[in-house]
């Protein structure tokens, strides 16, 4: 009998024991912060206590940038010139430094506006546009830029005048936000051919009818 009343009171303590883990167990899996959906579990096990700032942290912490959408504002990138190793045409978008050096070349000159206009990569990105080599006048200006949520649309204006007895390499560089960042740009273009008659210094001007 007393074997049999040993055997019965090491069961009821296993069983008691069972019973206090099952219990601390869902004390912890119950806890506040393990029912908010956007609580990381190791989060929770990293602390002592299962605290709520603990998970509106790591909430914090996956927080996405700002994303602004519109017309888009804009500077003109003033005394850069396309390198003479580059290859590239067409439209870009450039979002660090060593892709924009890889293509554009710095071109100090003298006077008030002679420095180039800086880009901070950190904060801005650069759309490019450089057309083919010519010696027709030639100014890129532009028109429309708007950022929706898949894309940025820009449409710009090409101006040419009179045939010169040199080539150059049209170009435009805008400076932008980093928050109207998109993967993809559709860019369209429209060209005004000045005549004879038109103000030798039209292109220069940035007149468009």
């Amino acid at each position: 009998m007393k074997k049999f009343a040993l055997c019965l009171t090491a069961l009821a303590f296993v069983l008691s024991a069972n019973a206090q883990n099952d219990s601390l167990y869902v004390v912890k899996h119950d806890s506040a912060c393990a029912k908010k959906a956007d609580c990381n579990k190791d989060c929770c096990k990293e602390t002592a206590e299962c605290k709520k700032d603990c998970c509106k942290e790591k909430a914090a912490s996956g927080a996405s940038a700002t994303v602004m959408s519109g017309n888009v504002p804009y500077t003109i990138a003033r005394n850069y010139f396309v390198r003479n190793d580059s290859k590239f045409q067409g439209s870009k978008l450039i979002k660090n430094a060593e892709d924009f050096e890889a293509i554009f070349g710095k071109a100090a000159t003298m006077g008030e506006n002679g420095t180039p206009t800086p880009i901070d990569f950190d904060k801005q990105f650069v759309l490019a546009i450089v057309r083919p080599e010519t010696k027709v006048n030639t100014q890129i200006t532009p028109n429309t830029l708007i950022a929706d949520d898949k894309e940025l649309k820009f449409n710009y204006n090409i101006l040419q005048g009179r045939e010169q007895s040199h080539t150059i390499v049209p170009l435009l560089v805008l400076i932008i936000d980093r928050p109207y960042l998109r993967q993809n740009i559709n860019v369209s273009s429209r060209v005004k051919h000045l005549t004879i008659e038109d103000d030798p210094d039209a292109v220069l001007q940035g007149v468009y009818d």
